[in-house]
């Protein structure tokens, strides 16, 4: 017994003083060797440091497209876009440039042929041709490529032509896997690549926030990204080779030197200035009308008469010009810009705007008599633009501002106040291509209106102001304001679904129907308005009441927002006290 006690205390010896520590080392061993599978990974070839899961995710299932797809990173995102490469050169979808890049390369589909409309002139491009022509000159330009292909029935533009001819983008290819990357200046993609950081490690861009996400790409110490989103955790970036994701936000730190984009040249659109403000009447001419009676006491230096109407789909138009009335204008030191509208075709505005040569006949229409008549300018109130025409109406605008500005005349839009569902009218781009966009600062409520209102509420003037601000130009904006008021009825029971209109009213018919039922008359600071209420009948009358006061606070506030220019709907329909007002704004 005392001899395999021995033994086995001599076991236990042997363990302790020379199995444990050979344990020990191993198990030390073990333990770095799964530090450093934690800590270093090899990443394209390098060891780089990074926190958490190594796993790197599959790029063309990030970017989702197929295997023989080639992906476009826009702006640090992929948007579900694919490049097409021909004979060494990239193209990408006509809709997708048209969309993201330059939306002035614009599909006829009636010629099958894509047009690009200068300040000056209108390029046009058939498909899988090398060379393209000048339809104002008939001059034909011959290159090695063709700038429009035609692939499987899609229409591609080439991005190195739609880059030199507007350079609002710029693009670099990239491998493993291929695709296109490509950042803007500007557009409906946003602007994400003027907040530049760096990281102070390498670190990874992950998929998803949190470490334990798979790995999109490495970032270099001191490597430049560019933010999409901050978050106080992990902020979302992009690389330049169009890798995106998300990292520690505790690695980067802010940098200043970002000099912008030195790649950007817009060749725009000239215009024309007026070096006084504007002070616009819409004139529509009516039996009997004595113009001499109506201006005599007036700021009206520029005046619309409402002459023309497309007729027809053709571009036929219907004109009641009259040189001398224009003679008459002029005499007095007013400017004429005649209206021409879409009303006779409102059904139809989308099919005749998409024919080239109906546009044309319009244009060459409106510049002919341009001539003849003298005109200074023309006023432009297309309001049955539908969303898929509106494309088709900003070409016309393009087209005829080329025949305008070669002619010295002024060429403005009407446009609604901006909201959602009619921001597809471009302002932005009518900013551009026209000289004068007019805000019609009126119709609030119309008869498709849930509820009685105003015709033009102070913070509905105020909206339409400062919209059409972030669009265009301070000194292209014409804010146009309401001589008239709409006179509301409900069932005096409140038994009525909705209100209705029961007449549109000039200043002067409205006030003496106010007074003859002897209304109750209060202001209403909101609307900067005064609102009448009156019984008649089975019925309640309500009047948000249009007049000097209610004039004189809409132009307060239109000059408070640096507006300098007025328009009025329309000559006629005032009260003469609000010339007094007027005046004092646009002096």
């Amino acid at each position: 017994m005392a001899d395999k006690k021995i033994k086995s205390n001599n076991v236990h010896l042997l363990i302790s003083n020379i199995l444990f520590p050979i344990l020990g080392i191993a198990a030390i061993v073990a333990l770095c060797a799964l530090l450093i599978s934690k800590d270093i990974f090899n990443f394209k070839g390098k060891n780089l440091t990074t926190d958490g899961n190594t796993a790197k995710v599959d790029l063309l299932k990030y970017f989702n497209v197929e295997e023989d797809e080639i992906p476009v990173i826009l702006n640090g995102l992929s948007r579900e876009l694919t490049a097409l490469n021909k004979d060494g050169k990239w193209y990408i979808l006509q809709a997708d440039v048209a969309t993201y890049l330059n939306d002035r390369f614009y599909y006829d589909k009636t010629n099958k042929a894509v047009l690009y409309t200068t300040a000056t002139t209108t390029y046009k491009y058939v498909p899988n041709d090398t060379k393209y022509t000048d339809m104002k000159s008939g001059e034909v330009t011959n290159l090695d490529y063709p700038v429009v292909l035609l692939e499987e029935e899609n229409i591609y533009i080439e991005l190195d032509y739609a880059k030199k001819i507007r350079q609002s983008f710029d693009y670099r290819i990239e491998e493993n896997p291929t695709r296109v990357v490509i950042k803007t200046a500007f557009g409906t993609s946003g602007n994400i690549w003027a907040s530049p950081v760096k990281a102070d490690r390498k670190v990874a861009i992950r998929e998803k926030e949190g470490i334990n996400s798979k790995v999109v790409d490495m970032v270099e110490q001191d490597e430049i990204v560019y933010v999409v989103s901050s978050g106080e955790m992990f902020t979302q970036v992009v690389k330049e080779n169009g890798c995106y994701g998300y990292l520690y936000t505790k690695y980067l730190t802010q940098v200043t030197d970002h000099n912008g984009y030195a790649w950007l040249n817009d060749p725009g659109y000239s215009n024309i200035k007026k070096d006084h403000v504007i002070s616009l009447a819409w004139y529509q001419a009516g039996n009997g009308d004595n113009i001499d009676e109506m201006l005599s006491g007036t700021s009206v230096n520029t005046i619309s008469p409402v002459w023309y109407q497309v007729k027809d789909i053709y571009g036929n138009v219907s004109s009641g010009a009259s040189k001398s009335f224009v003679d008459k204008m002029h005499e007095k030191g007013i400017e004429v810009w005649p209206l021409i509208s879409d009303f006779s075709i409102s059904s139809t505005t989308e099919e005749f705007l998409s024919n080239i040569v109906a546009r044309k006949k319009v244009i060459d229409k409106l510049i002919a008599d341009a001539t003849k008549y003298g005109y200074d300018g023309l006023n432009i109130d297309f309001e049955y633009i539908k969303y898929g025409g509106a494309r088709h109406y900003t070409q016309f605008l393009r087209e005829l501002s080329v025949e305008c500005r070669a002619n010295n005349i002024v060429l403005s839009t009407d446009n609604y106040v901006p909201m959602g569902y009619n921001n597809y009218y471009n302002r932005t781009e009518q900013g551009k291509v026209v000289d004068y966009v007019i805000i019609m600062g009126y119709d609030e409520h119309t008869s498709g209106s849930t509820q009685a209102g105003s015709v033009a509420s102070l913070p509905y003037v105020e909206n339409g102001i400062v919209k059409t601000m972030s669009e265009v130009e301070l000194d292209k904006i014409i804010n146009g304001m309401p001589f008239y008021t709409r006179i509301w009825r409900e069932k005096a029971d409140g038994t009525s679904e909705k209100p209705e209109i029961y007449a549109t009213t000039d200043m002067a018919a409205t006030m003496y129907t106010i007074n003859s039922f002897n209304a109750n008359i209060i202001w209403d600071e909101e609307c900067g308005q005064y609102y009448a209420e009156y019984t008649a009948g089975a019925y309640k009358y309500k009047v948000w009441i249009e007049d000097a006061k209610s004039i004189e606070m809409k132009m307060k506030l239109a000059a408070n927002k640096g507006v300098k220019n007025f328009a009025y709907w329309r000559l006629g329909m005032e009260d003469s006290s609000v010339w007094s007002v007027i005046e004092q704004y646009v002096k």
